[in-house]
């Protein structure tokens, strides 16, 4: 038998690690001429630094600590492939790298996503990866076991050489490591150099660790201002002062005649304001609603997870999928036919919801606002009711603590919860998916106790609630059959079979609630929407442009549903933030708040952005701008008409520079005035924060 070597675990770790790149080329749908321009070159030699960075610690520690090179190579080694599997399948997921807060935050979610982790990590270059690596570890063992002493004249002559070879492998790879550097000078474009084609996940992660990552980690910024006192972070007054009159000036936009000045001052840079509805407004929403013109009105809102526009209102496949749904929303709905969330990071159902209800972009360079910033001085919807004399009330089968719901929601104005042990202990106690209970028991259920927390005599109830079944992953289920003509759309296999599936039995559990809820009579005097919380990266087996691919992932089903509605389909754009004053506007309650959105019912919604890596993403009623792997710039386009989802002849047009600069301006505003907790405070001339803040929440 050959005698064991280093290079065995040298190189197989470097091509377990390579496999994993291979699978993010593969799913950004590119060839490997332009992967290369993307320098995944520079990528394939980071895996081997680091592979040399685990042989170096083996060499070093073997000749320090006289430990096994198996032990001093291991730990290193296990690190950096599930670091590097993690992030191409959290890549696959939402497109993102994972950066290392999400794994601070987000560790204990492996308990619940494995079975997301199991779909997305089962393509052959992955599942390959994981044999590979296993032999890593054998060679390891072999190479451990093996006599390589060089049997010097003098024993400590033994040590000295192995810490030596180890400090050496290690200095290598770290010049290796500065290689970018070489490559950038020697005039290769700046795009190129740091992208997810070449990134190695380990090295983020360090420099993410030693804070080198810059203005780039708005997330670490703030950290490291709050470190530093208040005193750093009150010099940055005229910042903390632009910041909220960016989010002002996005909660006023107009596309028509707009000019952003980041430097200029305006009276409406304070975003905290007095907020009151027309009475006028509110007695004509509330015709249009069939609703009492007088007195309160109970409010529902419906989140459906994962569930979006794109296979509703899709031509060939909307109504054979989920044909009851339609003719609610034909006979009986208000629909917003173009609504769009900027939710699609860890944390999407918190994020949509929070949007949603908190009228707020939530931090899309960072963590969510419920699992870090639950203690964020906003008022929500929950609070603007339970502060008008309302019950407050959360429905969901899944446990209430599970992404710090319960703490911020109690925070935020909820009083009552019913979640998981709720319903399991009303029998209802089946499971046909992953994630909680099956939606129709529990969406019956849930319509029960609203009813008897809506009886003569009690307060009006403000109630949000959630379905679950449509969660990822999305494998069939006999509840869902998919009609066999939408076979050529999806064949028989897990992903966008197992989502239609799913589309297929929520259809029967939203039209049965609401068949229930039309026969109540709650529904004499309830406002209900029925909103998706946000949408998934599942793509349909069939081609789509990058276009339609980009708004696949963020536009998500909309609608107001009552008996006697007046049905309309409004195709205006509008966004999230915009709920919920559109319900108080309804509700006709006056409030001090800092709520950026406008009336769903308005002329123009608030504009839809996203930030995806450092690349903007952004849409107006009548452009939208969308980046392009390798490109320096937005490709922008003409959606005057146009609705980007389905056509695809879209007039390309240059981008707009001032409306860049200000949605980029706005991204960054949003998440230093979350960092810093400014929403809801007032800045004085200087722009330093006042001791005046929201009302006190009850």
């Amino acid at each position: 038998m050959k005698r064991p070597t280093m290079l065995y675990p040298l190189f197989l770790l470097a091509l377990a690690l390579g496999l994993h790149r291979h699978q993010i080329v593969a799913d950004l749908g590119i060839p490997y001429s332009e992967a290369w321009h993307l320098k995944l070159g520079l990528g394939w030699l980071y895996d081997f630094c680091v592979s040399l960075i685990a042989l170096g610690f083996s060499y070093f520690f073997w000749g320090l600590l006289r430990l096994p090179r198996l032990w001093g190579w291991l730990p290193l080694a296990l690190v950096a492939f599930f670091a590097s599997f993690g992030n191409t399948v959290y890549l696959r997921f939402f497109g993102n790298r994972l950066d290392f807060w999400i794994v601070k935050l987000h560790l204990g979610d492996i308990f619940h996503v494995g079975g997301s982790v199991e779909e997305m990590g089962s393509t052959w270059p992955l599942v390959l990866s994981v044999f590979v690596f296993g032999g890593a570890i054998f060679s390891a063992w072999r190479w451990s076991r093996a006599n390589h002493d060089l049997r010097p004249r003098a024993w400590y002559l033994s040590h000295l050489t192995r810490v030596a070879a180890g400090v050496g492998f290690v200095c290598v790879a770290l010049l290796l490591r500065q290689s970018p550097i070489w490559f950038k000078a020697a005039g290769h474009s700046p795009q190129s150099v740091g992208n997810v084609v070449n990134q190695q996940i380990l090295v983020l992660w360090y420099d993410d660790l030693m804070g080198w990552q810059g203005a780039n980690d708005i997330h670490n910024v703030f950290r490291a201002r709050r470190k530093a006192g208040t005193t750093d972070i009150m010099a940055d007054a005229q910042n903390m002062r632009r910041s909220i009159q960016a989010l002002a000036e996005y909660r006023d936009f107009s596309e028509k005649g707009f000019k952003y000045d980041p430097e200029r001052s305006s009276a409406r840079e304070q975003l905290l304001r007095e907020f009151s509805p027309e009475p006028t407004e509110t007695l004509a929403l509330r015709k249009r609603l069939g609703m009492p013109e007088e007195g309160n009105l109970n409010v529902l809102v419906l989140f459906l997870e994962s569930v979006r526009s794109f296979e509703f209102d899709h031509p060939e496949i909307g109504r054979k999928l989920m044909p009851r749904m339609h003719r609610i929303f034909d006979e009986h709905g208000i629909r917003f036919k173009t609504a769009y969330t900027s939710s699609f990071n860890a944390g999407q159902t918190v994020r949509g919801q929070f949007m949603s209800l908190c009228s707020m972009l939530d931090n899309l360079r960072g963590p969510s606002v419920y699992i870090f910033y639950a203690t964020l001085g906003i008022q929500c919807a929950q609070g603007y009711f339970k502060d008008n004399g309302y019950e407050t009330a959360w429905f969901n089968s899944y446990d209430r603590t599970f992404h710090n719901k319960a703490l911020f929601e109690s925070l935020h104005g909820m009083n009552l919860f019913f979640d998981g042990p709720y319903f399991e202990s009303l029998g209802i106690t089946d499971k046909i998916a992953n994630w909680g209970l099956p939606d129709k028991p529990v969406l019956q259920t849930s319509l029960k106790k609203i009813e008897e927390l809506t009886a003569p005599g009690n307060k009006p109830l403000f109630a949000h609630l959630l379905t679950i079944t449509t969660h990822h992953p999305f494998y069939p289920i006999a509840e869902g059959p998919v009609p066999q003509e939408l076979l050529k759309f999806a064949p028989k296999k897990r992903g966008f079979y197992g989502y239609l599936s799913r589309l297929k039995y929520t259809d029967d559990a939203v039209a049965d609630f609401v068949a229930a809820f039309f026969k109540s009579p709650v529904s004499d005097n309830t406002v209900l929407l029925i909103a998706g919380d946000h949408s998934t990266p599942e793509r349909p087996d069939f081609p789509l442009t990058p276009v339609q691919l980009a708004e696949m992932e963020f536009r998500v089903l909309m609608s107001f549903v009552g008996k006697k509605v007046q049905p309309a389909v409004l195709t205006h754009p509008v966004h999230q933030v915009d709920i919920t004053p559109t319900l108080a506007a309804i509700a006709g309650f006056p409030s001090r708040n800092a709520w950026i959105g406008q009336s769903l019912f308005a002329k123009e919604g608030r504009p839809w952005l996203y930030l995806k890596e450092d690349h903007l993403a952004y849409r107006t009623a009548t452009r939208g701008c969308y980046p392009s792997p390798g490109a320096s710039g937005l490709n922008c386009y003409d959606l005057k008409g146009k609705d980007p989802l389905y056509q695809t002849n879209l007039r390309q047009v240059p981008e707009n520079r001032e409306h860049t600069r200000f949605f980029d301006r706005v991204v960054m505003a949003t998440s230093q005035a979350i960092e810093l907790n400014l929403i809801e405070k007032e800045l004085d001339g200087s722009g330093f924060a006042t001791s005046a803040a929201a009302p006190e929440r009850r």
